[in-house]
């Protein structure tokens, strides 16, 4: 697989929004041992614990205002694809 070094390891890697995303970052490492990997101004943040990862994203309307998982494959042009 090729390596994306601008994106945490981890196969799947969920996307969770706050309203205050260095807030919620120092909440998460204080709270649950997550290590900021890289805070991208103040509306991204990856986060890393263990073997995982997860990204706070901003708050905002539309698509940006949910919960999303991004899932690492090892080959895009086959995605949705039938076996």
């Amino acid at each position: 697989m090729i390596t994306n070094r601008s994106m945490p390891r981890s196969t799947v890697i969920p996307e969770f929004p706050y309203p205050d995303v260095q807030g919620a970052a120092a909440w998460l490492c204080d709270a649950f041992g997550f290590n900021v990997r890289i805070m991208i101004g103040n509306h991204r943040a990856q986060l890393n614990v263990g073997d995982g990862a997860m990204v706070v994203i901003e708050q905002g309307g539309g698509p940006k205002g949910r919960a999303s998982v991004m899932v690492r494959v090892e080959d895009c042009g086959r995605c949705g694809q039938a076996p």
